[in-house]
């Protein structure tokens, strides 16, 4: 308590004394040394008693030497704080230091005095009292407006120690419901953050990466924040995190991804960004490294180094698998792109689309914007709130399985084939296995592609179809049949490659005890193949 009692009294001075003056080390008197401790501290001059010799004459304190002492009285102080907090946030109390501080924040022009203040601000934060003070006293926006100040890029040490505490004091500000509601609303707050957060590391301080990837993780359970993502153009700074080397840093960043993805708009952001690509990435290279290797003679240190190492890389691989299924969950068309498989659970959304296995998930708003030319992928798109053919052809669906239901007294099998066998009439009719190859729907799509003038091609908006076709509305047809009580089993869509390496797409129904079945929509419309027997070997073209 007495240190930092002390520490906070010469902090205090320090922020109240930019130009101080000290005694001459030279003088031929001095006074005792408690007057010259506090002399020292509260930079003034000492006067003597009544008939006591004159003291030594001040010397002014140059402004490098102030800005080295007050810079070492902030840090001692931090110091204080992080052994005895309570005795620290007293002395505080006691000095007024917090409202100096904030104001020392805002109007130091001296590096490693800001440096210092943003280190004790971050220590401050940490206690409850205090953070509420600062918040009250506007520390938030200083530290905001002191992030704007620093370059993007790797710069000198002291603003790279000082951006790095900064972000780090908002992320503990940031545990306050009040401010976070507060924060995250600020377009210019959460600006700054993913600028930091989207640095490159600079050599000689290391990871700049972690401190702004907490503050972001700690705000982004708000859906305000999510939202305020979407808007910002440095989204992509985001996702650049989650590759970050530091594994603190990008587990980080990773939870910040999965608790923005709850917002649907800001998933398909997140998305766009390159989301999916980067975090499976990540969690195949953190399976790897964590996986069991040859066991070889080592040292206690380095087997205990190693452990732990496995360890991080099996938390960052679970946040990893956390963050892709919250991105998943969020954006059907996501899923399926990643995976080539929508299970019998997962119902299409009111606007879904599929463009193929494409080397990186696109937006739907890009694909429309691309230009209409030969060879350019076809997108299907579902969108039954806008698409009336595709209204018309779920009512027409209907009536022909509740036919099925009637005439079969709900037999599943029945409504199945009612289905598959409307969805093969919809889409050009069965064809026979040999003149399969020859049955194609280019012509047609192209037709649409070109009235549209765009790549993006309405599914109700065809007359004819092949695999790919089919599979996507029956799938649509069956989610949306059951959910208005329709006696179908649920049906699942898959996307893959023949033996040939072409693509190819089917459906799967899920008949209680003979398990998933292969549904035919080309050739025997409504026949059912166990998986893994020779019928459903030859559908799915996997021999030649």
């Amino acid at each position: 308590a007495a240190a930092a009692a002390a520490a906070a009294a010469a902090a205090a001075a320090a922020l109240s004394t930019p130009s101080s003056v000290l005694l001459s080390p030279s003088a031929p008197q001095e006074p005792a040394p408690a007057e010259v401790s506090t002399a020292a501290c509260l930079g003034r001059a000492v006067v003597p008693a009544a008939g006591a010799p004159p003291a030594c004459a001040p010397l002014p304190e140059s402004p490098a030497d102030a800005a080295a002492r007050k810079a070492a009285a902030l840090e001692a102080l931090a110091c204080c704080i992080h052994d005895d907090e309570r005795g620290a946030m007293a002395a505080c109390d006691r000095e007024g230091l917090i409202e100096r501080l904030v104001l020392d924040m805002l109007y130091s022009n001296e590096p490693h005095v800001i440096a210092a203040s943003v280190r004790l601000a971050e220590a401050l934060a940490g206690a409850q009292r205090a953070r509420r003070l600062l918040l009250q006293l506007g520390a938030a926006d200083a530290l905001v407006q002191l992030l704007q100040r620093f370059p993007t890029s790797p710069g000198r040490q002291e603003d790279e120690n000082a951006a790095w505490h900064a972000a780090a004091a908002l992320a503990r500000l940031a545990q306050d419901p009040s401010a976070r509601a507060r924060l995250v609303v600020e377009p210019a707050f959460v600006d700054v953050l993913l600028a930091q957060v989207g640095k490159q590391p600079c050599a000689r301080s290391g990871c700049c990466w972690c401190a702004p990837a907490l503050a972001l993780a700690t705000l982004a359970a708000d859906a305000d924040f999510a939202r305020a993502v979407v808007r910002s153009a440095r989204a992509s700074a985001l996702v650049d995190a989650i590759a970050a080397p530091c594994p603190e840093a990008a587990r980080a960043a990773l939870w910040a991804v999965c608790c923005c993805a709850r917002v649907p708009e800001c998933a398909s952001r997140l998305c766009e960004c390159g989301a999916l690509e980067r975090i499976a990435d990540i969690g195949a290279a953190a399976a790897a490294a964590a996986a069991p290797r040859v066991p070889s003679a080592k040292t206690p240190a380095a087997s205990a180094a190693g452990a732990a190492t496995v360890a991080a890389k099996n938390s960052l691989q679970m946040t990893a698998e956390r963050a892709l299924e919250a991105l998943e969950a969020s954006n059907a068309s996501a899923r399926y792109w990643l995976r080539g498989r929508l299970a019998g659970m997962d119902h299409l959304p009111a606007v879904f689309y599929e463009f193929g296995a494409g080397p990186h998930f696109t937006s739907l708003a890009a694909l429309k914007a691309a230009p209409v030319r030969p060879g350019a992928p076809t997108v299907l798109l579902v969108d039954d709130t806008a698409d009336t053919s595709l209204t018309a052809h779920l009512a027409r669906a209907r009536d022909a399985v509740a036919a099925a239901a009637v005439e079969h007294s709900g037999d599943a099998d029945a409504a199945v084939a009612a289905l598959a066998q409307y969805v093969s009439a919809a889409m050009g009719g069965a064809q026979e296995w040999r003149t399969y190859t020859n049955f194609g729907c280019e012509c047609e799509v192209n037709a649409v592609k070109r009235e549209l003038g765009s790549n993006v091609v309405p599914l109700g908006a065809l007359g004819k179809g092949t695999c790919r076709h089919r599979a996507l509305l029956c799938k649509f047809l069956a989610d949306r049949l059951a959910s208005a009580g329709a006696p179908l089993p649920p049906v699942s869509l898959h996307a893959g490659t023949d033996f040939a390496g072409a693509p190819h797409a089917w459906c799967c129904a899920a008949m209680g005890a003979r398990g998933d079945c292969v549904v035919d929509l080309m050739h025997m419309p409504g026949a059912l193949y166990p998986q893994g027997s020779d019928e459903a070997t030859a559908y799915l073209h996997t021999k030649e």
